[in-house]
Parts: structure tokens; C-alpha cells; sequence
């Protein structure tokens, strides 16, 4: 939502917001495009006033501003649809949608794009490393947009992405995640055939070749046009990770949609500096620490597997938070316990209730980041590194490692 307010300020909008609380790196950005924040859940002076009230999809029925909003019939839209009429209705848009990877494959495609003259738009659930920046509104004819499968709104709940209409669409990989809203897997292909079904027969999409379940989508119900890519050695030697090389091939290919050469495109990414909270290095003094925004299976293991083989001589320590509601749930447990018990140095930070934890992980399981971190630091020696994964907010754990430095 902060990126969105940003947007809007920049094509000349008068923008204000509110909500319950405000985490970094958001809360910075705001402050630093000028926008008035209020922290309240009841309907602000500001709000009131408003020509147009976007309403993200974390607020709910009973939220107080929300009900006023109701109640007193004011405008109001959902974040995607306004960026629909208002910023993507005369672009040739690329989404990048899919379980994993969206925003790193998101970034890399607009890193491309501006490299080579197109000057895109972009709005992006992440912060880039080489621009410091979640979005920008211009007048090139493109515009990339993350494709989120997570829903719209109270009032909508389809997917955010089914209002986006893309002509080209990046899908990195189909898997279940977030069973708060999606009880299996099928619920998830039914959000992707609605989008398929608004998309202009002159669309493609585009994915890579061993992912079944987007062939299995793509079999039924489907107008565009596809293609499917081969594994590629790219030898981009910034770039960490299998999983990664997946991401720039996709990205490459995307880019070749627009008549931009794959040589080109792959000197681009020679410069790519990856995004914030995915395997970022935030501390570089006698060890090594990295903030990852890994939470999902996949996620987890692709991070493990890199980090075991870039530091293959040295003592890693894996903080692993079961913070989504998926990780709560316990729907990936098997998958996670599989994870754990091929992990050394491994603690997991346990805020939330976690009943599915089997008991001889409880010895490292906190429920305290402070203590965690207390205990891990009594471990850790020189030449150590040290991997936090989660996706919630890291800043007490950031602040945390810098007080034991």
C-alpha cells in the first residue's frame, strides 16, 4: 500500500493514509515521500475528507474506519482496481506472478527493460538494492507489476492479479501456499483460469518448462499464447542460487518479448543487486548475517542449499521464524520437519501457537527473539555465518545482532 500511495503522489494525487501500525521499510519510505501517516483503526479527519478511500486487503468487516467507510457510503476502491483505471488501462502491462520469485524476477525484468530504453513503470512488493525503491509512475508504454494470487479485498475476493490483464505474463511456479484463504491447491488454479480467461488472445505467457502444474493449467480454458523455457546455465556470477538462474531465464525471456537481446539482457543482470530480505547480507564484520524472506518449503530449502554451498568451509546458523499462516497451520509440517532434520545449528523462533512441532525440536524452539538470539550468540564464533529467515518484519532482529556486535 505504501508503494500505491507512492505512485499516486508521484502522477500529482494529494495522498494520506491510516492503519494500526506502520513496520520498516514502508514506514521510511513514507516519511520520505512526505505522506502524513496516522496510526488509528477509527476513521481519521483525513479520511473523512477524502475524495476516494483505497482500502487494502489486510482490513477486514468490523475494522472500525472500514465500517464508517460503509456506513456513511464515502468513494472507495480496492488498491488493483484503481491502478487498473487509473495507471495500467492504457500500458502494455507484464505481470510476474507465481509462488516464489515474483519480486526478484519482477526487478530483474525492469532492471532489463531501463537498461535498454524503455524507462517502464513498476510497482513491486519488495525494495530494489539499485534503486532503493518499490515503484515509479512514467509515461513509457510499459508498466511491470507483481501479480499477486493473494485476494483483492473485503469486498473482492478475487485474486489481486485478475485486475492487472497483462500482456505478458511471467509465471515462476505454481505451488500451495496461504491456506487461510485457499484450502488446496485447485482453488489456487481456479484464481489463475480467471485471469487467463480476461487476457487478450495476443497475450503470452511465459514459464519454465518443468513446471506441471502450469502446464496442467494451460491445457484447459486458455486463449494466450505460451511458451515454455529450458533450464539455462547463464553464469551470471552475482546471482546466488538454482533458484535465481530460474528467475533471470525468465526474466531474459520476458525481455525478448520486446526485441531486446539476450546478450544484452544478461549484461544487464550482470549488475542486478538483488533485492531487500531476499538473502541480503546485513551484517559483514567478524561473521556474516543474512536476512532472507524465505518461509515457504521451497523458499527454505532453495536458501539452505545455496547458503551450504557458497560457505561450504564455514559454521552456519539457520533462525528459521514459523511466522505465515500456512507455517502455522501446519500444512507444510512434513515438508518442514524433512528441512529441519537436514539442518545443522538450526533454531526456530516460534511467536504463535505451533501445536504440529514435534517434541524433540521444543529444545530449540523460542518463543522469545531476545532469548534466541542471546543463546545463538553464545554459539557463534569468528568466520561464522548466520541466516534468519522470515517473513515477517526483522527489524528487532537486526537491531538485536547489532547489539551483540
Amino acid at each position: 500500500m505504501a508503494s500505491l500511495a507512492g505512485i499516486a503522489l508521484q502522477m500529482g494525487y494529494k495522498v494520506t493514509g491510516q492503519d494500526k501500525q506502520y513496520y520498516d521499510p514502508m514506514k521510511s519510505l513514507l516519511n520520505k515521500l512526505g505522506i502524513n501517516e496516522e496510526i488509528s483503526v477509527e476513521a481519521s479527519k483525513n479520511l473523512i475528507q477524502s475524495d476516494l478511500v483505497i482500502i487494502g486487503n489486510a482490513i477486514s468487516r468490523g475494522n472500525p474506519a472500514a465500517e464508517y467507510i460503509l456506513n456513511n457510503r464515502l468513494n472507495y476502491s480496492s488498491g488493483p482496481a484503481w491502478l487498473s483505471k487509473n495507471v495500467l488501462k492504457d500500458k502494455k502491462v507484464i505481470v510476474i506472478a507465481g509462488t516464489h520469485g515474483k519480486t526478484t524476477t519482477s526487478f530483474m525484468v525492469q532492471q532489463i527493460l531501463q537498461d535498454n530504453g524503455h524507462d517502464p513503470g513498476y510497482l513491486i512488493g519488495g525494495i530494489s538494492n539499485n534503486t532503493n525503491k518499490s515503484f515509479r509512475y512514467s509515461h513509457s508504454e510499459y508498466f511491470i507489476i507483481e501479480g499477486d494470487e493473494y485476494d483483492t479485498a473485503f469486498f473482492d475476493k478475487r485474486s489481486k492479479f485478475i485486475h492487472y490483464k497483462p500482456h505478458i505474463l511471467g509465471i515462476t511456479n505454481i505451488e500451495y501456499d496461504h491456506s487461510d484463504i485457499f484450502q488446496n491447491l485447485d482453488d489456487i488454479y481456479k484464481q489463475f483460469q480467471n485471469l487467463f480467461r480476461v487476457m487478450p488472445t495476443s497475450s503470452i505467457v511465459l514459464s519454465h518448462h518443468i513446471n506441471t502444474n502450469i502446464k496442467k493449467l494451460t491445457k484447459s480454458q486458455f486463449w494466450s499464447k505460451t511458451k515454455f523455457l529450458e533450464k539455462e546455465d547463464l553464469q551470471i556470477s552475482n546471482l546466488l542460487g538454482k533458484h535465481n538462474n530460474e528467475n533471470a531465464t525468465l526474466a531474459i525471456n520476458i525481455a525478448s518479448q520486446l526485441n531486446i537481446d539476450k546478450k544484452e539482457s544478461t549484461k544487464s543482470l550482470q549488475k542486478f543487486l538483488g533485492v531487500k530480505r531476499r538473502l541480503e547480507i546485513i551484517y559483514n564484520k567478524d561473521i556474516i548475517v543474512y536476512d532472507d524472506f524465505a518461509h515457504h518449503p521451497t523458499e527454505i530449502k532453495a536458501s539452505v542449499e545455496t547458503i551450504n554451498k557458497l560457505y561450504n568451509k564455514n559454521k552456519i546458523h539457520y533462525i528459521l521464524q514459523i511466522g505465515s499462516n500456512t507455517m502455522i497451520s501446519g500444512e507444510h509440517k512434513d515438508a518442514l520437519i524433512n528441512i529441519f532434520s537436514e539442518t545443522e545449528n538450526l533454531y526456530l523462533y516460534t511467536p504463535d501457537q505451533t501445536d504440529w512441532l514435534p517434541n524433540n525440536y521444543l529444545s530449540i524452539s523460542y518463543s522469545s527473539l531476545k532469548d534466541l538470539t542471546r543463546d545463538l550468540f553464545e554459539e557463534v564464533n569468528k568466520e561464522d555465518v548466520v541466516v534468519f529467515m522470515s517473513n515477517k518484519n526483522s527489524e528487532e532482529f537486526i537491531n538485536l545482532v547489532y547489539d551483540y556486535g
